[in-house]
């Protein structure tokens, strides 16, 4: 997946894009993270699936902090719009 900074008068329809990539990357999180707990459950080796929810977790992380980078890029955009007044 990859994710591109947009020019600024398509911040909102950025904003929308890593809204809809941070909700999949949390319901992935949460079905590795269900998957988890029935192999621990089920008494078998967890390590692959832990490892891969550990790389799914980080990847949330970022998705994130990309997501909060957006928002403060379009409260900044605002900012200078109302203060020039366009």
């Amino acid at each position: 997946m990859r994710v591109t900074v947009a020019p600024r008068r398509r911040q909102p329809e950025a904003h929308d894009r890593v809204s809809r990539f941070v909700a999949e990357a949390e319901l992935r999180v949460e079905r590795q993270q269900a998957l988890v707990r029935r192999l621990h459950h089920a008494g078998r080796d967890a390590t692959r699936a832990e490892a891969l929810l550990e790389v799914l977790e980080q990847s949330l992380e970022a998705l994130q902090r990309y997501q909060d980078h957006v928002m403060r890029s379009m409260a900044q955009e605002q900012e200078s719009e109302s203060e020039t007044g366009s």
